[in-house]
C-alpha cells in the first residue's frame, strides 16, 4: 500500500529554499511534518508490531552548517580585517527527522557514518542536547582522515545561497552495500525514513540506500521516503529514475507541490490520473 503525502508550501517559497539545511531543529517544519505523517499512519499500519521498540530509524548524512551571524550579535565584537562571525549548527534532513520524532515522544534512531574524533563529537553532542542518542550499531565511525560534510551559506551576489562540501565526508567515503546489517537494524523498528538526498551522493550511499529500503519489508518495517530534491545534487529526472524502481518498497511517499508539477501533475487532486505508477496500485491513495 503506497500513501502519497503532498507538502503544501507557503506562497512564494522557491526550490532554492530546499537547498538550505540551516533551519533550527525547533523550527524544522519539513522534518516535523515528516515525523507527524509517519506517526499518523503508524497506528493503522503497524498494528502487529508489538515487539518493535523503535518507532523510527532514519538514514542519511549529517552536515555542519555555517551561516552569517545575525547583525545584532556582531556590533560589539572586534574582528580582524576580512573576518566575519558565523553561526555553526548541525543539520541534515534525516537527522532532523529523527530529532523531531524524538521531541514529540517517539523512540528514534539515526543510521549514518561519522568521522571519529572531535568533528563527529559535534554531531553526537548536538543530537544528545536535543534528546537523541547516537550510538553503535546505528552509527559507524571512520578513523582515516574523513570529515563531516559542510554547507556554507554565502551571498554570491544573487542573495544567500548554500554551498556544499561533501567530497571527503565519512558518509561518502565509507558507505557501501555491506556497511550496515540492515536486517538487524530494522527488525526493532516500525518505520525506516530515507530521502532523495542520499542516492545522488555517490555509488556507496546509493547502494546503502537501496539495501536499506529492500531490507525493510523482510524486517517488518515500513518505509517513508521524502523525495526532497536538491537541485545542487543533480537533475530532478536523474533522481526520479533512481527512486521509481524502489517505490515497491515504500509505504509513505512525500512530495512537494513543485515535485508533482515536475512529474506532470498540475492538479494534485487528480494524482491517480497523471501518475500511472501510482494508479497501478489499486490500494494507493494520496494524503493531501
Amino acid at each position: 500500500m503506497l500513501l502519497l503525502l503532498v507538502l503544501v508550501t507557503a506562497a512564494g517559497r522557491s526550490d532554492c529554499d530546499r537547498d538550505d539545511e540551516t533551519c533550527k531543529w525547533d523550527q524544522a517544519d519539513q522534518p516535523a511534518a515528516t515525523a507527524a505523517a509517519a506517526a499518523a499512519t503508524a497506528s493503522q499500519l503497524t498494528s502487529g508490531s508489538g515487539t518493535k521498540h523503535l518507532d523510527l530509524v532514519t538514514f542519511g548524512e549529517a552536515m555542519l552548517t555555517y551561516k552569517p551571524a545575525p547583525p545584532a550579535t556582531c556590533n560589539d565584537t572586534p574582528l580582524t580585517t576580512g573576518a566575519s562571525l558565523v553561526v555553526q549548527a548541525v543539520g541534515g534532513a534525516e537527522l532532523n527527522t529523527a530529532v523531531a520524532a524524538s521531541l514529540v515522544g517517539k523512540k528514534a534512531a539515526w543510521a549514518s557514518v561519522l568521522p571519529a574524533g572531535p568533528l563527529g563529537k559535534i554531531v553526537i553532542d548536538a543530537a544528545a542536547a536535543a534528546g537523541l542518542e547516537l550510538a553503535a550499531p546505528y552509527v559507524r565511525f571512520e578513523a582515516n582522515g574523513a570529515t563531516v560534510g559542510t554547507v556554507h551559506v554565502v551571498d554570491d551576489g544573487a542573495g544567500p545561497r548554500p554551498h556544499y562540501q561533501r567530497s571527503h565526508s565519512a558518509f561518502g567515503r565509507m558507505l557501501n552495500v555491506s556497511t550496515f546489517d540492515w536486517g538487524a537494524l530494522l527488525r526493532p523498528a516500525k518505520w525506516l525514513h530515507v530521502t532523495g538526498i542520499t542516492p545522488p551522493l555517490g555509488a556507496g550511499p546509493l547502494a546503502a540506500w537501496q539495501m536499506a529500503m529492500r531490507a525493510a519489508g523482510p524486517a517488518g518495517a515500513l518505509v517513508s521516503l521524502d523525495l526532497n530534491w536538491r537541485p545542487a545534487l543533480g537533475p530532478f529526472d536523474a533522481l526520479w529514475a533512481l527512486v521509481l524502481p524502489e517505490l515497491r518498497h515504500v509505504t509513505l511517499l512525500i512530495l512537494s507541490e513543485a515535485d508533482l508539477v515536475r512529474l506532470g501533475c498540475t492538479e494534485p487532486q487528480h494524482v491517480h490520473t497523471c501518475m500511472p505508477w501510482l494508479a497501478a496500485s489499486p490500494r494507493s491513495r494520496p494524503l493531501l
